[in-house]
């Protein structure tokens, strides 16, 4: 592989992969966005670990994530591709605020129509 070492911060360290001509980064709570140029195609792996939820949105389009040595997250890339989106929505969670917002929704109407009577 042909990566060097770009800085570290705190405990992590942000490499760049030589085959790209440059690279820009957002990470936020489960939400990392990458800007790239390339032109070849490669495999960008994140130094994330994979766990089921993950999804990849690259230039708008979802694709399929790849587990990289049973631990990290990645996704092929196009020579074209300029920007990645990895989200983590864990289906769990989703599922989990549905019937939250259902309860709510339902404890209110009943309330409403309690007081109304």
């Amino acid at each position: 592989h042909n990566f060097f070492e770009v800085t570290k911060i705190d405990d992590l360290y942000v490499y760049q992969n030589l085959n790209f001509d440059g690279f820009d980064y957002v990470v936020e709570p489960n939400n990392i966005k990458v800007t790239l140029k390339s032109s070849i195609d490669g495999t960008l792996v994140m130094p994330e670990i994979y766990y089921p939820g993950w999804v990849a949105i690259v230039d708008g389009n979802q694709r399929p994530i790849k587990k990289i040595d049973n631990l990290f997250l990645a996704v092929d890339l196009k020579p074209k591709d300029r920007e990645v989106v990895f989200k983590f929505r864990p289906r769990l969670f989703t599922i989990g605020l549905a019937i939250t917002m259902f309860t709510i929704i339902s404890s209110l109407l009943f309330i409403i129509r309690k007081n109304y009577r």
